[in-house]
This record gives C-alpha cells, sequence and structure tokens, in this order.
C-alpha cells in the first residue's frame, strides 16, 4: 500500500519541477527582454518623464532601443516647455552605454551622438523660452557617492573614471530663432560639430550655415606649442539675427547687414585675469571683420537711421616683454577712420587712461556721416555739406620718471551749399593740450583753444600753481551752427568769460578761485527753457580723487530763478571726516516753471526761501531743512491764469539724512504747514525701494478750486478732515493704502452726505474702494481708479452705472445735464429723475479737457419750466406748427412764453471727446409740438445742434395746399453759445420752396415769406 502512494506521489513532483522550471525560464526570458519591453512600452513615457522637473516641460520619445549590452538609443526625441510647446527635438539621440553600464558597471560615458537635432528658440526683450526651462531645471546637486565593496568588482578604478570624458557629435542640426517683438525668424541649416573634452584644452570643431547664404567655422584645440588655439570664420553673417539678442539692452535696436571676417587666437596660460594672460609670451591675436550695409537705428541715434557702406576692423597684437604690443587696431568706414596702436602693461589694460605708450588718430569726413547718419548731423531744408574734416589725435610718451601727453583736436573747411548760396566756415575749432605726468605731479605745458566763439588759455605747473581763463559767445555758434545743422527746437544764445586758479596733482585739484558769468543766457531743448539774463558762478573747490571728499569754504550761484551760497561746506563719502556746511537758498516758483517750454495746465506763482545746515549723523550726512514760501499760489493757465489755490505761508521744516555706503534717503518728521493744509512725511528710500507715511490735515473749503481745475467744475467737498498714507516698494511694485475722509460734498449741485475716499496703491495705480453714496434722493456708484505711472497720470471709472434715481434740480442741470440734453439748459423748476450709465471714464489729471466717456442718460419723466435759449427754440417750433398749419406765424409770438417743458422716458446716448459732448435722442415736448436736438456741446460751452421738429398729420389735415408738408421735418441747425445762440434761417426758405407747389402754394408761399421776414426782422 504504502509503495502504492510512493509511485503515485512521484507525478505530483515531476509536475512541480516542471512548474519551477518554467516559472525560473520565464523569469530569465523576462530579465532578458526587460530593457526591450521598456523601450517598447509605456514604461518609457514614464521614466522620460523624470528627467525635467515638475512644471519644467517634459522630454518624449517614439521609441527606445534598448539592451543589457547594446548602446541605448533614443528615437523621435522631443523637448517641451512649461506651456507644451516645443523647445527641441532630434531625430536620435545615442549613447555608448548599455543598459547593464547604467545600471550596473556604472562605466563613464564615453560618445554621445545627436542626429538631426534642432532647437526652436523664442527670444523676448526679457528673455527667452530656453532660458525660461533653464531657469526652471535650476542647479541640480550631484548625487551622493554610492560605496561599494571593492570585492564585489564592480566599481572601476578611480583613475580610469577620472581620465575618461565623454565626446559629443552632432550631425546635420539645426537653429531656429524667433524674434517675438517682430516675428521675424533666424534659421541656421547644416549644423555639425564634434566636440572632445579629453584633451586640454577640449577640441572643438563646429560648423553651421545660416540661412540664406552663410557660412561659420569655429575650431579650439591644442597648438603646436603645447597651448591653445582658436579660429574662426564667418560668412555672410546677417547682423539682424542679433538684433532680438540686443534689444535687452535697448527695446529700440534695429540692425541689418552683413558680417564677413576671420581671425586666430593663440595662447599658452589663459589662466588668472585675461590683461594678465595677454601679456605671456605666447599670446597673439590677428584677424580682420568686415560688415557691408550696415544699418542700425536706436533711440540714441534719432529718427533716421544709420547707414554705413562698409566697416572694416583689422587687429594684430601680440605679447612682448611682459607687455601687449598693439600693432595695429583700426577702425574704417567710407566716413571715419580711426587707426590706434601702443604698448601697455597688464596694469594698464585694466585702466587704459594710464597708458604710457600708445597713440590714436582718427579722422571724420563730416559730409559723408552727414549723408549716411543724418539723425547725428541733421543738416538744414535744402542744404548739402560738401566737405569738412575733424581730426583727432592722442599721443602718450613715456619719460624718465612718468610720460607725456598731448592731444589736438581740429576741424578744417566747412564748406555748404544752400541752393546757389554758398556757405563756408574755415577753422573754427583747434584745440591742443600738453601735459608732463611724473612722480611730483601733472605740469600744464599748454591748453589753448582758439576758435571765434570759444578761447580757452590754462598754463602753469599744475602742482604748484595754475591759472587759465575763458571767453565763450553761444549767440556765435549758434549763428555758425544754424547755418548747416538743423537745430529744430534747440536754442542757444548768451556770452561770457571764466577765470579759475589752483593747483591739480594725481590725488585731487584745489581750485582757490572760480568766477564764472554769463549774459543773456538761453538754452532751450525740447520740453524745457532755461533763460537767464544773469548767471554767476563763484567759489572755491577742494576734491579728493581718492575718497570724493568736496570741500568749499564759500561758494554762490546766483540766476533771476534760483540762486543759492553755501559756507563751510564739507563732505565725505567715506565718512572719514565729519560733514559740515550751510546752505541758504532762494528760488522763484513762477520763473522756474516758465523753464517748462509747454505752457499750460497749473503753474505755481511764488516766493520760497530757506537754509539748508548740514551735519554728520553717525555714517550718514544730515541736512535740517527749513523753507518758507511766500505768497505762494497756484494759477490755472487754462482758465485764463485762474487762482485755484493761494496761501500766504507755507512752512517745510524736518530733517533729511543721506548714507553714502548704501545710498539710502531717510526722511524724519517733514512737516508742512499752511492755513488750509498741514501734513506729516515719514520714510526712507533706498535705490529704487521707497518706505513712506504719512498724514495731511486738510481743509476742503480752501481746496475745491484745486479740485475743480483737476476733476471739473462740478465737485464741491466741504470739512476739515485728516488723509493717511503709506507707501512701500519699487516702481511697477509700489503698493500701500489711503484714505481722505469729507464732511459734506456737492456733486454737480447735488448735495452729498459724510463719506472718504480710501483704497490701495499697486500695480503703478492708486485703486479706490468701491463708492456708493446717497445723492439727491438717489445713488452714486462707482470705483475711480488713478493711474500713477507712466505719466501722465489719468483718472478712470468702469463701466456701469453712475446715477441712480436722482432728482433734477435747476443745478444739476446747469453743471451737468445741460451738455448731454441742451433742453435742460437754464430751467429754473424741475420736476423728475435721472439716471446715468456709461461705458467707462478716462480722464488725463494733466488736461481735463481730454476727458473720454460713452454712455446713456435715461429722463423719468420730467417737466421743467424752460430756460431764455430754450424759450427761443419753443417759440421757433410755435412758428413752424403755425405756418404748417396755415396760420398767421407772427400770431404765434403774440402768445404767453411756454410754462413748461417735458420729457417722456427717454434714453439719451452720449459720448465725450476732444472737448466735446456729443448726443442723438434728445425729444421733449411743448404743447402740441415736438422737438428732437442732437449734435455737440463743447465744454467751452459752445453749440453745434440740430433742432428738428416733425410736421404732425393733424396739422395739415383738412388742407389739400399743404399736403406736401405731410411727414416732413423741419431741421434747424444752432450754433453760437449757451449765452448767444443763433439759429439759422434758411431752413424756413427751404422747406416752403420744397413743399409748397402750384399757382395757390406759390401765393401761399409768397404770404409765408413775408411772415418769415416780419418774425426774423421781429426777433
Amino acid at each position: 500500500m504504502r509503495g502504492w502512494r510512493a509511485n503515485a506521489d512521484k507525478p505530483r513532483g515531476g509536475r512541480l519541477r516542471r512548474r519551477l522550471v518554467i516559472g525560473l525560464v520565464l523569469v530569465v526570458v523576462l530579465v532578458v527582454l526587460a530593457p526591450t519591453l521598456v523601450g517598447l512600452t509605456p514604461l518609457k513615457d514614464a521614466l522620460l518623464a523624470r528627467v525635467l522637473p515638475a512644471g519644467a516641460g517634459r522630454v518624449a520619445a517614439r521609441s527606445a532601443e534598448l539592451g543589457w549590452t547594446s548602446p541605448v538609443v533614443l528615437k523621435g526625441v522631443e523637448v517641451f516647455d512649461p506651456q507644451d510647446q516645443l523647445l527641441a527635438s532630434a531625430d536620435a539621440v545615442a549613447i555608448d552605454l548599455s543598459v547593464w553600464d547604467l545600471l550596473v558597471s556604472k562605466r563613464p560615458l564615453g560618445a554621445i551622438r545627436l542626429e538631426g537635432p534642432r532647437l526652436m528658440a523664442v527670444v523676448r526683450p526679457d528673455g527667452s523660452n530656453l532660458e525660461d526651462l533653464l531657469a526652471l531645471v535650476g542647479p541640480q546637486a550631484d548625487p551622493p557617492p554610492v560605496a561599494q565593496s571593492p570585492a564585489d568588482g564592480l566599481a572601476p578604478p578611480p583613475s580610469a573614471t577620472a581620465a575618461r570624458k565623454p565626446t559629443i557629435e552632432i550631425i546635420g542640426g539645426g537653429l531656429q530663432v524667433l524674434d517675438a517683438e517682430t516675428g521675424a525668424v533666424w534659421q541656421w541649416d547644416a549644423v555639425g560639430a564634434t566636440i572632445d573634452l579629453n584633451s586640454q584644452p577640449p577640441k572643438i570643431a563646429l560648423q553651421a550655415r545660416p540661412l540664406p547664404d552663410g557660412a561659420l567655422s569655429v575650431t579650439t584645440g591644442p597648438s603646436e606649442t603645447g597651448g591653445a588655439e582658436v579660429s574662426l570664420s564667418a560668412q555672410n553673417m546677417q547682423l539682424a539675427s542679433l538684433a532680438p539678442w540686443l534689444r535687452r539692452f535697448d527695446r529700440t535696436i534695429r540692425l541689418d547687414g552683413v558680417l564677413s571676417g576671420s581671425g586666430q587666437l593663440m595662447v599658452n596660460d589663459l589662466s588668472g585675469r585675461l590683461a594678465d594672460a595677454a601679456v605671456r609670451d605666447g599670446f597673439a591675436t590677428r584677424g580682420s571683420l568686415r560688415i557691408d550695409r550696415l544699418q542700425a537705428s536706436a533711440a540714441g541715434l534719432g529718427p533716421a537711421p544709420v547707414r554705413v557702406l562698409s566697416v572694416e576692423l583689422p587687429w594684430n597684437a601680440r605679447a612682448a616683454g611682459g607687455r601687449l604690443v598693439v600693432q595695429q587696431l583700426w577702425l574704417r568706414t567710407p566716413a571715419a577712420t580711426i587707426e590706434s596702436s601702443g604698448s601697455l602693461s597688464p596694469s594698464q589694460l585694466r585702466d587704459l587712461t594710464t597708458a604710457t605708450q600708445a597713440d590714436v588718430r582718427a579722422s571724420v569726413d563730416l559730409a559723408a556721416l552727414a549723408e549716411q547718419a543724418p539723425s547725428l548731423l541733421p543738416m538744414r531744408a535744402g542744404t548739402r555739406l560738401e566737405a569738412g574734416q575733424l581730426r583727432l589725435s592722442l599721443a602718450a610718451k613715456p619719460i624718465s620718471g612718468g610720460r607725456t601727453l598731448t592731444g589736438t583736436l581740429q576741424t578744417e573747411d566747412l564748406h555748404a551749399h544752400a541752393g546757389d548760396r554758398e556757405i563756408t566756415w574755415d577753422h573754427p575749432v583747434q584745440a591742443h593740450f600738453a601735459l608732463t605726468q611724473s612722480a611730483q605731479g601733472v605740469a600744464i605745458d599748454g591748453v589753448r583753444c582758439d576758435a571765434d566763439f570759444l578761447t580757452i588759455d590754462a598754463r602753469g605747473a599744475a602742482t604748484q600753481s595754475m591759472e587759465g581763463d575763458a571767453r565763450f559767445d553761444l549767440d556765435r555758434l549758434a549763428e555758425h551752427l544754424a547755418q548747416f545743422f538743423d537745430l529744430g527746437q534747440t536754442r542757444l544764445a548768451g556770452a561770457g568769460s571764466a577765470t579759475f586758479a589752483g593747483t591739480l596733482t594725481p590725488g585731487g585739484a584745489r581750485f582757490s578761485k572760480i568766477d564764472a558769468n554769463v549774459d543773456g543766457f538761453d538754452l532751450a531743448v525740447p520740453g524745457v527753457r532755461v533763460a537767464e539774463p544773469k548767471l554767476l558762478l563763484q567759489g572755491d573747490l577742494g576734491w579728493d580723487f581718492s575718497t570724493g571728499l568736496i570741500e568749499s569754504q564759500e561758494s554762490q550761484l546766483v540766476t533771476s530763478a534760483v540762486a543759492y551760497r553755501a559756507r563751510r561746506l564739507r563732505f565725505d563719502p567715506t565718512g572719514q571726516q565729519p560733514a559740515e556746511g550751510e546752505l541758504a537758498i532762494r528760488a522763484d516758483l513762477a520763473r522756474m516753471a516758465a523753464w517748462r517750454s509747454t505752457a499750460g495746465g497749473l503753474e505755481p506763482q511764488g516766493q520760497v526761501v530757506g537754509r539748508l545746515m548740514l551735519r554728520q549723523q553717525g555714517d550718514r550726512l544730515a541736512a535740517d531743512v527749513d523753507l518758507t514760501g511766500q505768497s505762494v499760489s497756484l494759477i490755472d493757465r487754462s482758465r485764463a491764469g485762474a487762482v485755484v489755490w493761494s496761501e500766504p505761508e507755507v512752512r517745510l521744516r524736518g530733517a533729511v539724512g543721506y548714507t553714502p555706503q548704501s545710498g539710502r534717503i531717510d526722511v524724519s518728521d517733514m512737516r508742512v504747514e499752511s492755513r488750509s493744509l498741514a501734513g506729516t512725511l515719514s520714510g526712507s528710500l533706498a535705490d529704487t525701494q521707497i518706505e513712506l507715511r504719512g498724514s495731511v490735515d486738510y481743509d476742503l473749503a480752501n481746496l475745491s478750486p484745486l479740485i475743480a481745475a483737476r476733476l471739473g467744475p462740478g465737485i464741491e467737498l466741504v470739512g476739515r478732515k485728516q488723509a493717511r498714507f503709506e507707501l512701500a516698494g519699487a516702481g511697477a511694485d509700489l503698493s500701500g493704502r489711503f484714505q481722505a475722509p469729507w464732511d459734506s460734498a456737492s456733486l454737480y449741485g447735488l448735495p452729498v452726505g459724510p463719506g472718504a475716499i480710501q483704497g490701495v496703491i499697486a500695480g503703478g495705480a492708486l485703486r479706490c474702494d468701491p463708492l456708493n453714496v446717497a445723492v439727491g434722493e438717489g445713488k452714486f456708484t462707482t470705483q475711480p481708479t488713478l493711474r500713477l505711472q507712466p505719466a501722465p497720470m489719468e483718472l478712470s471709472l468702469p463701466a456701469g452705472d453712475l446715477f441712480s434715481g436722482v432728482r433734477i434740480t435747476p443745478e444739476v442741470s446747469e453743471k451737468l445735464l445741460k451738455y448731454i440734453a441742451p433742453a435742460l439748459q437754464g430751467a429754473t423748476q424741475t420736476d423728475g429723475a435721472f439716471s446715468m450709465r456709461t461705458d467707462g471714464l478716462t480722464l488725463p489729471l494733466d488736461d481735463p479737457k481730454k476727458l473720454s466717456v460713452t454712455g446713456q442718460l435715461a429722463i423719468h419723466g420730467v417737466t421743467v419750466m424752460p430756460g431764455p435759449m430754450v424759450g427761443d427754440w419753443v417759440s421757433t417750433a410755435r412758428q413752424v406748427e403755425a405756418l404748417a398749419k396755415n396760420q398767421d406765424p407772427l400770431a404765434a409770438l403774440n402768445k404767453p412764453a411756454p410754462t413748461l417743458l417735458s420729457v417722456r422716458d427717454r434714453v439719451i446716448e452720449f459720448r465725450v471727446a476732444e472737448g466735446r459732448v456729443y448726443h442723438r435722442g434728445m425729444q421733449f415736448e411743448v404743447g402740441d409740438v415736438l422737438v428732437n436736438t442732437e449734435g455737440s456741446v463743447g465744454l467751452d460751452e459752445t453749440l453745434a445742434l440740430t433742432l428738428t421738429i416733425p410736421i404732425q398729420d393733424r396739422w395739415v389735415e383738412g388742407k389739400p395746399l399743404l399736403v406736401g408738408l405731410r411727414g416732413q421735418n423741419l431741421q434747424l441747425p444752432v450754433t453760437g453759445t449757451f449765452d448767444k445762440p443763433r439759429v439759422d434761417r434758411r431752413a424756413f426758405e427751404s422747406l416752403t420752396r420744397d413743399t409748397v407747389r402750384g399757382a395757390a402754394g406759390q401765393a401761399i408761399e409768397n404770404e409765408v415769406g413775408k411772415a418769415l421776414e416780419k418774425l426774423f426782422r421781429s426777433k
């Protein structure tokens, strides 16, 4: 029995062993095929998703060839940015490591091969998509080393790991650069490269073909002498492709042209500073670049682009005897040539002004420059510069114990034609200087300038005693320049002289006497004009070049607009010597305001006098401020010089501190006091960071004219209140809060209860909290925003209901509604209400007449007693009614004046633009007569309206001779002003001629014509 069981168990054990064998085989197969399965399944995508950090984008591949012993190959590789836009792609990426090498042996990377890689760069003025990705990826920390036992035999020897570096091969690559600002696209094809990091320096060979027909080649590697050698060759490179990158520095840059050239650099040792490497034996560089058809424009170059046919830049330099010998460094264009040579030590390379052996010569063909860069030399209309040269030379030569410095500047033979007239200016400027610098200081061998508008003569031993004088005639200079060049809005006038005496050393300057005066000074540039009949500057000055210490025992500047006198002034930026000094200041606000060449708006009047006392406070310079404004006022030039705010005296007191090391300015308890307002201000300014807080106590009754000058005459505020504010941040990031209450107000004649404007400052704007106040049995709702930056400041209101259910009064009709509904002008008795909705409002505070708004005015069952102007309209309408009814129109003149004018529920569309209020859809009734109005009313109360009076059917019923008037509208233009309106009478005559026919009609027309003559004579 037991044997039988034993025999029965044998098949079961065999089956188990077979299962184990099969399972083991399956495991082995899965292990062997695992890399292949990963490459063919979504596991590949899961692994690639971990290449970039979360939120930095993603990497995808169409397929992957993975094996335990075969190289890793990814095909159809794509890299996407965080916005899922394609950034880079490659047909294939291969490395010479297998999965076994990556996971187990840790064999160093040997070769990387990129087939068909393409990079799609989008460049903005503030960066690019590639930089955005790199910023998100950030520097990745190296993983900690994995400790392995020497006995496991898997880790390669450290020396082998350190010795092996990868090589990179790029085949058939491409680059596309999109200029996000202009939409221009630049492409490079046939990009190929080999990079071998195993040599020192690395061997690099790069070739590319910038489209359309360019070529670029760069090679680096060891030189025959054991140093490094770099070669560059470029042909037909489009400079426009550089513009997207250059606009990071200036957004107005536009560049075009073709660059070609080649150059070589050989150096034995690049360690340390470049200035040191450039003087070591073995350093040499030579080459030449050329730009054809250069065209450049930028804000600093003026409105017209600079066009140069060609630019050449050849150079040749080498190291010899511990110095860099520049044999040739030239810049040549058809308009200018600059040639330089010299020998420089490492220290002189870092500061070229200390060079002891250098020669620079430049010449400019002014006629060619005026043609190629008209913005730099803008000629007068009809004037052509035929000839002219500007020559400059600078030379430094070594002498025993120092060096000599010489220089010359001269212009020659300026010659032009203005039509048939010849203009010449022979030798307008000739200047020369010669200095000797040694351990004892600087000796002025001579400084002289000779021109008919300027003479300068300086002489003496600078370290002991030197003196000089100058005379200038700005009128003559302006006269000469105006013959040739278009000075535009620039004006220059005045004549004067200056003298000085003192010493000059390498460490500083000390002038014991400075005396300059100008008569009839007048300088005007766009936006500013300074005109002073007399300008005087006198005093002494000491300046330490190393510490920046400035000292003056006494100095003064006197003009008609501003003047100051300083005594015992000392300021040391390093804080080593205590600051001190006293400054007395006087300013004429009206004359300073006149410096603005654009008149208009609010202008200050009055005098400011006071003192600033300087003192040292720890590591900062402190100034006690005490200024008094006398008879200060603001006048509104746009309102014929009306005074909108005035104070007999305004006093400003407080303390200001300046820390030179940090550039921080502190304001301590600055107070302003006057009759209508008083305030305090404290805080600091450091670089662009602002931190201010303060309060203002004000009397709104005295400030109402000023508020009306900015926001319009319809707003009046009352109350003695205190406003508070606080600011912090920089530029567009400036933020803060404010609150300004009032006791009562009048809004276009409507009473308003107490309230407050409050809100936040952010993003360069002041944003108020929503306002919802009771006004004239209705309500006023809005949420103002005041834009602070960029200038000019602008007030805006959002779209929505502004007034709701507000009762109409004679005041609101006169101050607001008459501009939208002229029929309400001058109304003396009113009944009804109105609502107003806008589609948004903008009001530039520097020019309130540029108010812009569109909206709808809803009038709810209004009846009014019309004013004189509308009464005349009603009388005219009754004449039309009489004519239409074949009655005597003169009889209508004897009817009593209308008692009521009614407006049924109407919605009037309006818009404000260019200082005028346009409307349509206004209709009012007087008895049987309907009158429609449309057109515009100026903010200056001028009229450009059209009255439309429809001929009603019941007027002509039963009158066969007047049937032609049925359905007609009489349109009467109205011009003039509210005070003096003018109605155009020609519409009556036109209507009569067009509608009356036949003999009977002719008789009626004659009678009507006579009646009209009497009618308008009587009016």
